[in-house]
Parts: structure tokens; sequence; C-alpha cells
């Protein structure tokens, strides 16, 4: 049985008058056709729903039952069309965020709060990746927008991708205090050459050891031992503890706070934070969270 939601609207109309022409009338059709309708919707229950004279109408036992139910029925069915459409447009949905350890903990709550304040019935998901797994979820799709770092001249990597700058870092040498530097970046650092070149290993970062192979040949820093690390945490123990030196972006210094390691600056604000989305996946809520970043930060165009 396969009842006609317009029929049953035209049913409680009926109901409500109990009076065909002016029920008609407020359904602005024909008092015929309307008649029609209610044939129609009593041959698809096989049931009678008015009991019908030259002066009067009224409801049958059947039909009383239909009304009540009628109402539910068509608040449900309001209901769902409306959830329908706000899902369709975003407003009921989720939004899934990856993110880098330290350089977003200031920024993505802020814009997190502010979009659920706005959309409630949006649920947000949030995982924390290395540089390198971050930009794998995003293309493979498990999360749909990430939070990373933007090398130097790493436009081409997010091709089809749509990307907002958050802010910049600068490339620092970091290196144990107890060594004694003054923290200019014009220091010769030569002599870091006989000391472990901590490194991070590519599937952390990748694209990260180009950039600080090339800031050890332009302090004419040419190590002999290279050692790979595969946390961030690690490495900047391993600098507190006199083992060696590295490159880092300068929002990590949050790693080193009440440790002994210095961040001097060699290339400012070489390091783009951004956020990155696919802007062609079909999550209707993203638009909606990426205008919320837009709206703190200036666009970035690859």
């Amino acid at each position: 049985m396969d009842l006609n939601t317009r029929q049953l609207r035209y049913f409680l109309e009926v109901a409500k008058c109990l009076n065909f022409t002016r029920a008609a009338l407020n359904l602005h059709i024909a008092q015929p056709a309307l008649s029609q309708q209610i044939l129609e919707l009593e041959k698809t229950l096989e049931i009678k729903l008015f009991d019908r004279t030259s002066r009067s109408v009224s409801l049958t036992p059947a039909g009383k039952i239909l009304m009540e139910e009628t109402v539910q029925i068509l608040q449900n069915t309001e209901r769902l069309q409306r959830k329908l459409r706000e899902a369709a447009s975003g407003l009921i949905g989720s939004i899934r965020i990856g993110y880098l350890n330290e350089p977003y903990k200031q920024f993505l709550p802020r814009i997190i709060k502010r979009f659920n304040e706005k959309y409630p019935e949006v649920t947000v998901e949030i995982f924390q990746y290395n540089l390198g797994t971050l930009k794998d979820a995003l293309q493979k799709g498990d999360i749909d927008i990430g939070f990373s770092l933007l090398f130097p001249d790493e436009a081409t990597e997010h091709l089809g991708y749509s990307a907002a700058v958050i802010g910049t870092d600068d490339l620092c040498l970091a290196i144990s205090e107890y060594r004694g530097c003054t923290g200019s970046a014009q220091t010769d650092f030569s002599y870091l050459s006989e000391n472990n070149f901590l490194v991070l290993e590519d599937s952390v970062a990748p694209g990260w050891n180009e950039i600080v192979f090339n800031a050890c040949m332009d302090l004419a820093i040419i190590p002999k031992t290279q050692i790979f690390v595969k946390q961030i945490e690690s490495l900047i123990l391993r600098i507190d503890s006199n083992l060696g030196f590295s490159f880092l972006p300068s929002s990590l210094k949050g790693y080193a706070k009440d440790l002994s390691v210095q961040f001097i600056p060699v290339r400012e604000s070489c390091l783009r934070r951004a956020a990155i989305w696919n802007s062609t996946v079909s999550n209707a809520s993203l638009p909606l969270f990426v205008d919320e970043v837009l709206g703190a930060v200036q666009p970035y165009d690859d």
C-alpha cells in the first residue's frame, strides 16, 4: 500500500473542514478534483473515510484514526525533508580534520569553536598526524581538510587542491644552549660538521630533508654523521642532551619549552602553515568550514 502525501494533505483538510467545497477553496483546487483524490485514497486503503449526505460530511471511525495518524505522518515527512535539505546544504554532516602537532594548537580550537556555534549539527572529528601521514590521509580522502606545512616551491604537489595560508615559519637551526652560541644566523657554524646531524626520516616528513641539507650547505656545514629520527619529540630531546643539531620550523619551539634548546632563524618565513583541501569532494559541510578558515586568514592561491 503506497500512501500519497498529497492525498493525505487533501484528506486532512477535508477532515478539518468537514466540507468539500470549503476544503477545495483552502487548497486552491477544484471541488470535483478534490473529491476524486479522496475517492482514490479510499480505494487505495480499501476503507471508507467519510460518511457523506446531501447536507453533511462526517468522519468514519477509520477516518478519525487516519486523521490522527496523518498529522504525525505529515509532520515526520516535513521534518525529514528539512533534514535532507540541511544535509544537502552541509548544515547536517561531519568534518574530518587532520593537523600536525604543535603549530595548530592555537589556531584550530578558535576556528572549530566558532564553527560549532554556527553549525551545531555538524560533527567535527580531529586527527593528529605527522607531516608525511597527514598529506597521505588528505590524498586518500581519510580527512576532509588538513592543516600542514607547505615547503618553498611546493605548490605543484598540491595541484588540484586549494590552500589558505594561516601563518609562516622561519627555518631554524636547533642547537643545544650548552654550545654557548650567541644565537646569530651570521655565526660560523662550520664546526658543527663534527657533530651528529639529526634528521627526520622521510616517512615522517617527506621533502623536508632537501630543505635541511640545503640549509647545511648555506651555513658551510658538511655533517660527517647523520642520524635519522622518527619522532620530533625524540629529536628535540637529543638536541637538549647535546647529542647533535638539526633544522626545524620555528613553530616547533613549543616542544622545547623548559629545555636548553636554541632556535636560530636561518631562513625567514620560508615555510607556510596552511589549510589544504580538495574542493571537488562531495562533503557539503566542507565549504562551510573552509569559509570559517578563510574568514580568519587571507586566502592563498597556488
